[in-house]
């Protein structure tokens, strides 16, 4: 059971990864087939700034900004953009936007539209600005300077990447994400390393602990018999009795004697 839920989780998010990275090329060689070429001129920066959701990875910014030759923009992206710094871009018509933002299941951080008359201008940066900004929050609980042009307005906006001409899909994934989205990744190809690793080496059916089983007998309480004794030595028999302690031994018989025998001498 335990290698069956690894399996899944590790399919799972094997199949998230898919999801995302099929998700993002597909979004971004869209962009790059469809979209038209332009240059935005940068002039400054809104006050207002948002995190995006569901997960909060990078912040998106509010600039104005000129589309060369001399449409004046709004420009959103999740990029630091610098004031009077000229970007290359690529970015979709009117009639090509829904179509992509439909299929898209990341959320495209750039978006361009025109600037109206309520959008305003971006405060002055100075040296002192920041502070006066938290002098006045404190004081009157808002903070001046911040235009409308911080509400999001998708529906009045156009996608666009950052990028040259000549860039491939793949630069243009690059150019256009944030160190937080390739942390992330990094994290779940982790997860999912692990997971299927460890689907790898469970064992189908756990395996019983020794001390679980009926027949384990752990060896110190195991019952050892000891060694057969070694038989009795074989009895010394020898040719000479001995006589029992305590009784005289009868005298030894004196051997007959022998008589030798003569010698003949031959006869001449």
């Amino acid at each position: 059971m335990k290698k069956t839920l690894l399996i899944l989780a590790s399919i799972a998010l094997t199949g998230l990864l898919v999801i995302l990275v099929s998700d993002t090329w597909r979004t971004t060689e869209a962009i790059r087939e469809q979209g038209r070429e332009g240059a935005l001129k940068i002039e400054g920066q809104y006050n207002s700034s948002r995190w995006t959701s569901p997960v909060p990875l990078k912040k998106i910014h509010t600039y104005t900004a000129t589309l060369v030759p001399d449409h004046e923009v709004v420009v959103q992206s999740d990029q630091d953009l610098t004031s009077g710094r000229q970007y290359f871009i690529r970015f979709l018509s009117r009639e090509n936007t829904p179509a992509v933002r439909a299929e898209a299941l990341r959320p495209i951080a750039g978006s361009m539209r025109l600037r109206l008359i309520s959008d305003g201008r971006p405060d002055a940066t100075e040296s002192t600005a920041a502070m006066y900004r938290m002098l006045a929050k404190a004081m009157e609980g808002e903070e001046p300077g911040v235009a409308a042009s911080g509400q999001d307005r998708t529906s009045d906006s156009v996608p666009f990447l950052l990028g040259g001409a000549n860039d491939s899909t793949l630069e243009l994934i690059w150019a256009n994400s944030r160190p937080g989205e390739w942390l992330l990744l990094a994290v779940l190809l982790l997860i999912t390393k692990a997971l299927a690793l460890k689907a790898w080496f469970t064992p189908w059916r756990p395996r019983r602990i020794k001390a679980d089983r009926t027949e384990f007998v752990h060896p110190t309480l195991r019952r050892i018999d000891a060694d057969a004794p070694p038989p009795p030595p074989l009895p010394i028999i020898l040719p000479v009795r001995f006589p029992p302690s305590g009784v005289d031994a009868p005298p030894p018989a004196k051997a007959e004697a022998v008589p030798e025998p003569l010698l003949k001498l031959p006869r001449r």
